[in-house]
């Protein structure tokens, strides 16, 4: 269940930065399809409000979504130990 959590998340939506006109600072689809200097120039090129604007929004889908399944694993882990706690208190009145 935890390498669930660590699992990598989907891409976040596109409706996170709809409207910032932000290219993608540090995401690259396909890395080795775009050398240093292609991705120099496109450094250059960006507008840095809006993309890091970006980049934060799409930390914070991230953050929130590895929350979440950190909090289900803890409820399972949790859970887990209760059967476990029970089934050994049952087996043991059982066995007298």
């Amino acid at each position: 269940m935890y390498l669930w959590v660590l699992w990598p998340t989907a891409p976040p939506q596109e409706r996170l930065t709809e409207g910032l006109g932000a290219q993608g600072l540090f995401y690259l689809h396909d890395p080795l399809n775009m050398g240093g200097a292609g991705y120099s120039d496109r450094l250059k090129s960006l507008v840095l409000e809006p993309e890091l604007t970006a980049e934060a929004l799409k930390l914070s889908f991230i953050r929130k979504t590895k929350a979440r399944r950190f909090r289900y694993a803890l409820i399972v882990t949790l859970i887990a130990y209760m059967v476990v706690g029970v089934g050994f208190f049952a087996v043991g009145r059982c066995a007298f």
